[in-house]
């Protein structure tokens, strides 16, 4: 197989270092906008309520609003200082809550209150809730009414300021997991046009069409998780069913992908059965959302469950191929790609991990139950993931190129006669069936090399291989514009043509001639001359290229005949010139 070459080495890293200075540029302060006016975070002075008690002077880091059951109410209060923003807002996120907001009394915002009264799962949202004359002081009354008891509901901190300046700190907080969602979204859908492609390259390998789901999972994850597509399309059951079933997916794909990418013909029993349940579980999960039965988001507590499952599982199956499966290290040209592969599935099942250790620490240890939480880990484990599938990819089109190129040398060392360099009788033979099944118009040339048995006899054999790879060169630039020129044995050779060439087969004849003749001129060793003859298919002929070909051999004979009577007429008539010169000096004397 061949080496890779040092530029196409640095044509991968190349690639493969975009992505993560894309991200360094993306997310650095180089890139921020100015605030009109700093932001205010309101943390302090509140007055809170919950289950008939009322507190006041609360930070907003002691609000605990895990207490609540299901439809209860809980009310934060606080004074909004006059400032000189314009286009003055609040904003703050919440998952779970049913929301009301009034300020001085009056109410001006209601979010998920017939949700409530459905019984229907209530998305996360982002709220944005305006405040006029912002150059007074106001009271700021907001109410939450929990619409799930899945210890995931979270409230942000609340943000005073203008409008746009709001706006920004959104885009400059989730910029990175906007880039990476966008980005995973992109790939996802490059890989699906890709797929038929590389199924045709690579029979029933599934690996490319796993890289595009959990490619396509993550990012619709990350790009749903942060509110962007509800602040984008505004349909919040569209929202729902994106964000918690790409979720739920993400650990078929994950598994899929490491399993199909080590060998698929190692798949046991146990690997088929995971496959199984990490597809019907989000199939189910949504069965019993649509129904009513359970909304979507009471079941991410098992998917966790199930993402550690096959973290363990996947570790385990590493472990055992590694150290028990020499099949992994017996072909160190797809080892490469297969290994960049296997790290990118592990490093996101791994990075997913971590993000659920630390959101479970945060609700259960570190009781801070209220504040959202950032999927850090597997945002950056998700452009890993796809960094290794870009190499992988790359590495194996590089594995396939070499691939095809051994397989067309030993095809051609298979086809062709080792003496001429062209078409040897099993691919003459080959190309005639195929004629013959195409029911093509095509035209066969039979040639016979005159005089190989006398250059072998007189010369030798060497010479006689000289000889005829100098017809076999000959035949080469005059039918350079044949669809097979071919040795068919011996002294015997055939070129086919696609096409009816009968008019023009003189013409290459009479090419032949003048270079065998302009060739006997220069070289006294021997002299060429060859036989030939032709025949072409009829749009209504039905038999066999073979029949074709017999009837162009029978040509090529007639000519051979008439060459060797003239051979013979030669032969009588220098020896009948002898025999008279011999009498004419006998006279003489």
């Amino acid at each position: 197989m061949k080496e890779f070459s040092p530029f196409k080495v640095m044509l991968i890293i190349m690639l493969a270092m975009l992505i993560p200075m894309s991200m360094v540029i993306f997310g650095s302060t180089v890139t921020n906008m100015p605030y009109e006016h700093e932001l205010i975070s309101l943390d302090d002075n509140f007055t809170f309520t919950i289950n008939g008690t009322t507190t006041s002077n609360v930070s907003f880091s002691d609000v605990n609003l895990s207490s609540l059951s299901m439809g209860d109410s809980a009310t934060l209060s606080i004074e909004l200082p006059p400032t000189v923003y314009q286009k003055a807002c609040v904003s703050f996120f919440t998952s779970f809550y049913a929301v009301d907001v009034s300020i001085d009394g009056a109410n001006v915002y209601s979010y998920g209150q017939d949700y409530l009264a459905q019984n229907k799962m209530l998305p996360d949202a982002t709220h944005y809730i305006a405040v006029e004359d912002a150059t007074k002081s106001h009271i700021l009354t907001i109410v939450l009414t929990s619409t799930e008891k899945t210890k995931f509901e979270s409230l942000s901190e609340i943000i005073y300021g203008g409008r746009n300046d709001i706006y920004k700190k959104f885009m400059e907080f989730n910029r990175i997991p906007l880039f990476v969602s966008v980005f995973l979204v992109l790939f996802s859908i490059m890989m699906l046009i890709m797929m038929p492609l590389l199924m045709i390259k690579k029979a029933n390998d599934l690996s490319g069409l796993f890289s595009a789901l959990i490619s396509l999972c993550l990012g619709l994850y990350i790009f749903t998780y942060d509110g962007f597509l509800n602040i984008l399309i505004g349909n919040s059951d569209l929202y729902v069913y994106l964000r918690y079933m790409s979720l739920y997916f993400i650990p078929f794909s994950a598994v899929g992908l490491y399993l199909y990418s080590i060998d698929k013909n190692s798949i046991d029993q146990f690997d088929n059965l995971l496959i199984t349940v990490n597809l019907l579980f989000p199939v189910i999960a949504f069965i019993l959302h649509i129904t009513g039965v359970l909304h979507l988001c009471r079941l991410l507590s098992a998917s966790h469950i199930i993402i550690l499952l096959s973290v363990i599982y996947i570790a385990y199956k590493l472990f055992t191929d590694i150290k028990l499966n020499p099949r992994l290290s017996s072909n160190p040209g797809t080892a490469s790609s297969k290994s960049t592969l296997l790290l990118g599935v592990i490093i996101i099942m791994l990075c997913s991990l971590i993000d659920m250790i630390r959101l479970y620490c945060r609700k259960y240890y570190l009781e801070i139950p209220n504040d959202p939480f950032a999927i850090v880990a597997v945002t950056y484990g998700s452009i890993i993931l796809t960094l290794c599938i870009m190499v992988n990819y790359f590495l194996h089109c590089m594995e396939t190129i070499n691939s095809l190129n051994v397989k067309e040398h030993l095809k051609g060392l298979a086809y062709s006669d080792a003496l001429t360099g062209l078409a040897n009788r099993a691919r003459c033979e080959q190309v005639l069936a195929e004629l013959s099944y195409s029911h093509a118009i095509y035209t066969i040339i039979s040639l016979d090399l005159d005089h190989l048995k006398q250059v072998n006899d007189t010369l030798g054999h060497h010479e006689g291989d000289v000889f005829i790879q100098g017809f076999a060169n000959m035949l080469k630039e005059v039918f350079a514009t044949s669809y097979l020129i071919g040795r068919m044995g011996g002294d015997e050779f055939i070129v086919i043509f696609r096409g009816d060439h009968s008019d023009r087969c003189p013409d290459y004849f009479n090419k032949l001639q003048e270079m065998m003749n302009e060739h006997n001129t220069q070289e006294s060793k021997f002299s060429y001359s060859a036989s030939w003859g032709y025949a072409a298919s009829r749009p209504e002929y039905t038999g066999s290229a073979k029949d074709i070909y017999m009837i162009a051999d029978s040509n090529m004979y007639s000519m051979k005949q008439r060459h060797h009577s003239d051979t013979i007429s030669r032969i009588y008539q220098a020896i009948q010139d002898s025999i008279l010169e011999g009498g004419a000096d006998n006279d003489k004397t």
